[in-house]
């Protein structure tokens, strides 16, 4: 449970997160490195205050899947997805955990990144609106977003997780993960976590990763992460 005081440490450690992660959508374009995009993001949050990026995890084209690779010196290729998660020990020593997908000019998102992308969005924002103060770590799981069966393989290791100096407690394992490394508890006000997706089928030739920052309040929840999603993917047009 967090202070106060501690929650505005969360909140400017996140502006410099999101300044980071702006820098990196800015240098996105073909022949860039997944190395020189992850210096952009770790020279901007140093420059914002911060101290360190824990992981590597910024990834494009068929690296984005399965989920976990590390940073390369791979270059991008036009069309292809760029996905990253911030992970990141901020200013005050306070961690930002944000995650975002973004696709390499020029043209739109194909049918198949745009379905990618609006699950991942789906299950965000679905496990964002069911969390209220006073629920149980097991009750959040049962009532999760239902992962499509093609996806379970690949899914992310948790619901969500606790933010505060690191990634920390709570942790909410998905219901089907429950009997074998969750965890009970509840939830209440004063809470940070970062709610996870992670959508890319095994054998898949690209993935998405979304994830959003949010405190508990005594009414339901405040997001932390401001940063927006991509319009390109959301929209109804194909």
């Amino acid at each position: 449970v967090k202070t106060p005081e501690e929650v505005k440490c969360l909140q400017v450690s996140m502006a410099g997160a999101e300044a980071a992660v702006y820098a990196v959508r800015e240098a996105i374009k073909p022949g860039v490195s997944e190395n020189d995009l992850f210096a952009i993001m770790y020279g901007e949050v140093i420059r914002q205050g911060g101290e360190f990026i824990e992981t590597r995890l910024l990834t494009s084209g068929q690296r984005t899947n399965p989920w976990f690779n590390e940073a390369s010196g791979r270059k991008i290729r036009p069309g292809e997805l760029l996905a990253l998660d911030t992970d990141t020990i901020g200013c005050y020593g306070y961690y930002s955990d944000f995650s975002r997908t973004f696709r390499c000019g020029p043209g739109k998102p194909t049918p198949y990144q745009k379905s990618l992308y609006r699950m991942a969005h789906d299950q965000v924002q679905h496990n964002i609106s069911i969390v209220k103060p006073g629920m149980a770590f097991r009750e959040i799981a049962e009532q999760a977003w239902k992962i499509p069966d093609r996806f379970v393989d690949q899914r992310y290791t948790s619901v969500m997780h606790g933010v505060g100096m690191h990634g920390e407690t709570p942790f909410i394992a998905h219901a089907m993960d429950y009997e074998t490394y969750g965890r009970d508890g509840h939830i209440v006000p004063g809470m940070v976590v970062s709610v996870e997706s992670y959508i890319g089928e095994k054998g898949g030739r690209e993935g998405v990763k979304l994830e959003d920052e949010i405190l508990i309040t005594e009414t339901g929840t405040e997001l932390l992460s401001r940063f927006p999603y991509e319009d390109e993917f959301l929209e109804t047009q194909v």
